[in-house]
């Protein structure tokens, strides 16, 4: 949902995100993955990008005026990547969270990466916030965004929501567990 609440985004295991103009009753946008479902879908702190969860363990970060992602995280996860959060735009955390992004998936992992550092790795070119340049330095640059793991679930993690000042992180399993991870240590 977005700030103003007139748009929402939804997503599908059919490939597809939509977003909604909420006022107008309809769909104003649809973006398509050649190959792999979506799980989750968030929507960046300046409202500019949508991020994707991907069936196939990518994450996804997509520009609505592009009609592919501008950003492709291939192996964020083993397995599928389930869901994906942003923290709150207004967070009173020391560090700066404007670009980091937790993903969690089939493989019981957490984890908290840094879109700024991933897309100033080498190999990779900046375009707006982030854009990742494809080739053979993919694995690198998975490494180089990934701030922190957090294990502590034995099943699939189906969601993931951030504290209001973005301090905190909550997942929630299958395992019918819940954890709540400091992100400053996770």
């Amino acid at each position: 949902m977005y700030d103003t609440d007139k748009h929402a985004l939804s997503c599908s295991r059919d490939r597809s995100f939509l977003c909604w103009d909420l006022t107008m009753e309809k769909r104003i946008a649809s973006r398509t993955l050649s190959h792999s479902g979506i799980s989750g879908v968030a929507l960046s702190q300046d409202e500019k990008l949508v991020l994707t969860a991907g069936q196939d363990g990518a994450l996804h970060v997509w520009d609505l005026r592009e009609r592919e992602a501008v950003f492709v995280l291939n192996g964020a996860h083993e397995g599928e990547c389930s869901c994906v959060a942003v923290p709150p735009r207004f967070g009173s955390t020391a560090r700066r969270t404007d670009t980091f992004v937790a993903t969690a998936g089939l493989d019981e992992v957490v984890r908290l990466w840094d879109l700024r550092s991933v897309s100033s790795a080498p190999g990779a070119s900046a375009q707006s916030l982030m854009q990742l340049g494809g080739g053979a330095g993919a694995a690198s640059q998975v490494q180089a965004g990934l701030v922190s793991t957090g294990f502590g679930h034995s099943k699939r993690i189906g969601s993931l929501c951030f504290s209001p000042d973005g301090s905190r992180l909550v997942s929630t399993g299958d395992d019918c567990n819940i954890c709540i991870w400091n992100t400053t240590s996770i």
